[in-house]
């Protein structure tokens, strides 16, 4: 209760609230990152940025006589969580000390880019597979492979049938 009569307070003052949606914990870190930030006793260590122009900030917030060390991001343009690289999420939640460096980033970036490559060529070599067994007339369809249990079984003796009638066509 006394964080929303604070809130409204601070609204009919004019003061912006949006940013606190961007704080990685709840509303108590943010009432004390407000406060802090209007009394000018925050101090703000840059941590860096990711290929995005993201940008990371750790600081200390002195709550009931407890120093806590918070991490935030401030969004370049529309916050969207699901875009932030994986090493910096790591870091927003402490399960890494140390801040990404932009070496890194590019490496990991590097590394998504070829994996996605492979997975393109993979792709493109399985539909060439599936367009083979389609003008040999092997094709299986994923349905009926759920409702019936010996579906491929019953499809690869068809192939191996079919196979064996155009050996003996090529004999004669």
């Amino acid at each position: 209760k006394q964080w929303y009569q604070r809130r409204v307070r601070d609204k009919q003052k004019g003061i912006d609230m949006n940013w606190i949606k961007r704080v990685v914990d709840g509303p108590l870190t943010a009432i004390a990152v407000t406060y802090n930030r209007m009394q000018g006793r925050l101090n703000w260590k840059k941590s860096g940025t990711d290929l995005l122009g993201n940008k990371f900030r750790e600081f200390d917030v002195v709550d009931e006589g407890k120093v806590l060390r918070k991490r935030i991001v401030h969004y370049k343009g529309e916050a969207d969580p699901n875009l932030l690289p994986a090493q910096w999420l790591e870091w927003l939640s402490f399960r890494r000390e140390s801040a990404p460096t932009i070496p890194e980033l590019e490496q990991d970036a590097i590394r998504k880019q070829t994996v996605l490559e492979k997975a393109k060529k993979i792709e493109d070599e399985d539909q060439k597979v599936r367009e083979k067994d389609l003008e040999q007339g092997f094709n299986l369809d994923p349905d009926q492979m759920k409702s019936d249990p010996d579906y491929f079984t019953k499809m690869v003796a068809k192939h191996l049938e079919k196979e064996k009638q155009s050996q003996n066509e090529d004999k004669k």
